[in-house]
């Protein structure tokens, strides 16, 4: 009896760390709509952004145009620091899930310095990318600062486009960030947590 009451404690402790993980997971930028898409080239772009709150990267995306793959199959992503060097990066393919517009990959978890620039870019090959989506936004813990581009078959960093005049990024890549979680998250596992391990200890102590 004892066993089958733990095993579910635990299950449904378990369950809702896995729910609360999921839950916490989003796209940093997002929009609602395409207005244009078109290729003009192999590009590596995507947009220059600024973090205001600690956030950790767990997926990689590129946008694809209509949801249904990449023309070459995959695209590679990263993100880079101010100085230009590629500090996370990994390949998307047709096959990762799709969110939305993009299609992502899960990296190992990567955390962002707080008040410091990146640039995010990905290579478009010969796919559509986009510009000025309606509806763009971003979460709270970061901050747009500019689209960002640079013409290339593989992946490097976007050092041109500064200052596109209110250009809302290229889409191309986005990533998903696990954010802090709150503490009702945790309270809510606690005091399943603490009545199993009370209990296995009175356990082994009367065996």
């Amino acid at each position: 009896m004892f066993r089958h009451v733990a095993g579910r404690l635990l299950t449904a402790a378990l369950g809702i760390a896995l729910v609360a993980a999921q839950a916490e997971a989003q796209l940093a930028a997002n929009f609602t709509s395409v207005i244009t898409s078109a290729t003009n080239g192999a590009w590596s772009l995507g947009w220059r952004f600024n973090v205001l709150a600690p956030v950790t990267v767990t997926q990689l995306g590129m946008f694809d145009d209509n949801g249904n793959g990449f023309l070459s199959g995959s695209s590679n992503v990263g993100i880079y620091n101010s100085l230009g060097s590629l500090l996370v990066s990994t390949t998307v393919t047709s096959s990762d899930a799709l969110n939305g517009f993009f299609r992502m990959a899960a990296i190992s978890p990567f955390a962002l310095g707080v008040g410091n620039d990146y640039y995010i870019a990905g290579t478009t090959g010969n796919d559509n990318y986009t510009w000025n989506p309606n509806g763009f936004s971003t979460i709270a813990e970061i901050q747009f600062v500019d689209g960002a581009f640079r013409q290339s078959s593989t992946l490097v960093f976007p050092d041109q486009g500064f200052g596109g005049g209110g250009l809302t990024g290229w889409f191309g890549p986005t990533f998903a960030v696990s954010t802090v979680p709150e503490p009702s998250t945790y309270a809510l596992m606690i005091p399943a947590l603490l009545f199993v391990g009370t209990a296995v200890r009175r356990r082994r102590t009367n065996a």
